[in-house]
């Protein structure tokens, strides 16, 4: 064996029974060929770059083995080189085969190389030049590869790399070849950059980002702002993350990064909280304390599925409460009231009580009362002081401002007029004194022993009756010894006399409603239901299920709103598809259609949900628009009313119809190509839009005055 510059020495061909290779050869290749089918009684190898061809055997006399086996020894000043190794099978001396194998050398090691050989056509003669192809010269007509010499070699190895017939070139140490080109971007010239094909991007961009040679990557334009140190950052910060976005140079939250959320100074809250609650990238604020315990969808806070809860009361598991701890007023159910209402009186959260509307008009400290002192005694009436007359002590007399029976001697009348005295010679009999009767005054009334002859409006009478004062509110004369309104009878009782001489019903008289000129109750919620006077209303089915203290109620609630309905067997209101709510349900709110927002969206007593706010700036219709048009689709932002393509919109792909139109990655093309959020634009020289929005030839950038030969990814 011997070791030559530039030389090889190759040792017996035969089969696979050779002996292994090892490192007793030094720095050697160990070839295994695969003759493929190929018919071959010798074979001829080249080494490249060292340009050496060796038949062997070197007399052919049979045909080969498959695989055929040798060794090659090599100069040790190889080491770290690719070396190429073109092995052909020849018939007769004819080219029969060709294949291809590569490796780097190692020094004082041996390296195994495969190569399986092709069959190769149009090649009859061997020739005596020595050459491995005595067939036309290799060249653009009849090699796709690259050219060695006169060997067309497949031009795809970093030690022979090349395309359409011309010369094969020796890459870099370190680089490639792709496409039959060598790359040309490597750690080696390409440190502080990044790499698009075989084109070194440096410095870098926001689309074009890397560094140490590695791939190309392109930065969220709405989290990042440039490209440093292969790396997306926002001005000297990191890149911004989930709910922030790079602007001026700074993460900042707000609507855009945060359209479900709220903003705590520049941190995206989601989902939401009591403590930290709102919607749309809104600063955050909290839930009034007691109040709520939880923050909607819609960024509204809520006690359970429903508003927060009213002053004087707490949000207790999900439901309002009035209790000692928030009220010092009444609780009227589960609303707190002031407690200084007639009707609603009380302290210290104790059930709402009504007051006696005949003995008091005000509910003070002390409880019920009237003017400044305390309730009027039975048989007196409030009329801003205690005062006894025909109305509170009808069946009695009054004396000292007091009702008394008016059956005794010393106090003796009826019809709350003033007491006589009787003497016990004439004692007092139904309220006079029995001296005075129908026979000894039949023309008058007696008031006690007396006998009025002409009947007056205070003491009003005939044959002898007791004498009455009529009651100014319900009549306004004496006739015919009776107490009258006008030209009927006295007015009943919730009613007054009015000027006219006619029986009205209104808030001084009636302690209920009215229905017409009736005086009610008021507590009837199918008819008649109301208080102070108020007209009598029917409390609406749906809405209510009961009359309280004047009002319809749902349960210990007030009746429920438009869009609501009355649970009867829970006595809460509740809104749901079958409610109506023209609009959209919040929890067990109506938000009608004319009241939607941004962050409550919906109609057809659907669930209420919020907008997207990168998409759509109102609710019309029960849907989420920007300004007039729909909501803006993916990779658009809303912004004053229309949606717009940029580099913070999320656009995967470029911009088209003057940043109206998104053409995502998948959709680029020519002429719509770009990444980012870019402005589209059309590729020339032949290149190509690929699937990273990028105009490349192959591999490579076309420029200048070349042209991309796509077929071959090669700039020409």
């Amino acid at each position: 064996m011997r070791r030559l510059w530039g030389a090889a020495l190759l040792l017996a061909v035969g089969s696979c029974q050779c002996w292994n290779p090892n490192a007793q050869y030094g720095t050697a290749l160990f070839l295994v060929v695969h003759l493929n089918g190929v018919p071959a009684d010798q074979l001829a190898v080249s080494l490249f770059p060292l340009e050496e061809t060796v038949r062997q055997p070197e007399l052919p006399s049979m045909p080969l083995a498959d695989p055929a086996t040798m060794r090659v020894l090599l100069m040790p000043e190889l080491a770290g080189q690719t070396v190429t190794v073109v092995v052909e099978g020849l018939v007769g001396g004819a080219v029969r085969g060709r294949g291809t194998g590569s490796a780097v050398a190692v020094r004082d090691l041996e390296v195994d190389v495969e190569v399986t050989l092709e069959p190769v056509t149009g090649v009859t003669d061997g020739g005596t030049d020595g050459g491995v192809d005595a067939g036309p010269a290799c060249g653009p007509n009849n090699c796709q590869g690259c050219c060695q010499g006169d060997v067309c070699l497949d031009g795809m190895d970093a030690g022979t790399c090349g395309r359409q017939g011309g010369a094969c070139q020796v890459c870099a140490a370190g680089d490639s070849c792709v496409g039959g080109a060598c790359a040309g971007c490597n750690q080696n010239n390409c440190a502080g950059g990044c790499c698009v094909g075989s084109t070194c991007v440096m410095p870098t961009t926001l689309n074009q980002c890397g560094t140490m040679a590695q791939d190309c990557f392109a930065c969220n334009g709405a989290t990042a702002s440039v490209c440093a140190g292969g790396e997306c950052r926002c001005g000297n910060n990191d890149a911004c993350g989930s709910g922030k976005r790079c602007v001026n140079n700074q993460c900042i939250c707000d609507a855009t990064s945060c359209p479900n959320g709220c903003c705590d100074g520049t941190t995206c809250v989601t989902p939401t909280t009591a403590d930290k609650c709102g919607i749309g990238g809104k600063q955050c604020s909290a839930c009034a304390a007691n109040k709520a315990n939880r923050c909607s969808a819609t960024g509204e806070c809520q006690c359970g599925d429903n508003a927060p809860c009213a002053d004087g009361q707490r949000c207790v598991n999900g439901q309002c409460k009035c209790d000692v701890n928030t009220c010092t007023g009444c609780c009227q159910g589960d609303t707190c009231q002031l407690g200084t209402d007639p009707f609603t009186c009380g302290r210290n959260a104790v059930s709402c009580f009504s007051c006696d509307p005949v003995l008091t008009n005000s509910c003070g400290p002390a409880g019920c009362g009237c003017g400044g002192g305390a309730a009027c005694d039975p048989g007196q009436r409030c009329t801003g002081s205690c005062v006894c007359d025909a109305e509170s002590c009808p069946d009695g007399c009054c004396m000292n401002g007091q009702c008394m029976a008016g059956n005794s001697n010393g106090a003796c009348g009826t019809g709350g007029s003033a007491c006589a005295t009787c003497t016990t010679m004439d004692p007092c009999v139904n309220g006079r004194c029995s001296s005075c009767t129908n026979l000894t005054c039949p023309g008058g009334c007696c008031s006690g022993a007396s006998c009025v002859e002409t009947a007056t409006f205070m003491q009003c009478g005939v044959m002898g009756s007791t004498c009455r004062a009529c009651d100014r509110r319900v009549a306004d004369s004496c006739t015919g010894g009776a107490c009258r309104c006008g030209a009927g009878a006295q007015c009943g009782a919730g009613q007054f006399c009015s000027d006219a001489g006619t029986c009205l019903c209104n808030s001084t008289s009636c302690n209920g409603c009215c229905m017409g000129n009736t005086c009610l109750p008021g507590t009837d919620a199918g008819a008649a239901c109301g208080i102070g006077g108020a007209a009598c209303r029917a409390c609406a089915a749906p809405q209510a299920n009961s009359c309280a203290l004047g009002s319809c109620r749902c349960g210990n609630n007030l009746a429920c709103g438009p869009g609501q309905r009355c649970d009867v067997d829970a006595g809460v209101c509740v809104c749901n598809a079958g409610t109506g709510c023209s609009g959209c349900c919040s929890g067990n709110s109506c938000v009608d259609a004319g009241s939607t927002t941004v962050g409550s969206c919906g109609m057809g007593s659907n669930a209420c949900a919020p907008c997207d706010s990168r998409f759509a700036d109102n609710c019309a219709g029960g849907s989420c628009r920007c300004g007039a048009g729909s909501a803006c689709g993916p990779g658009l932002l809303c912004i004053a009313g229309a949606c717009v393509c940029n580099p913070q919109s999320g656009c995967s792909g470029c911009c088209a119809a003057n940043g109206t139109q998104c053409v995502t990655l998948a959709q680029t093309s020519n002429p719509q190509c770009g990444s980012g959020g870019v402005a589209c634009a059309a590729c020339t020289n032949g290149n190509q839009c690929n699937n990273q929005g990028a105009c490349r030839c192959g591999g490579n950038v076309c420029t200048g005055s070349s042209g991309c030969v796509l077929n071959l990814g090669l700039c020409l």
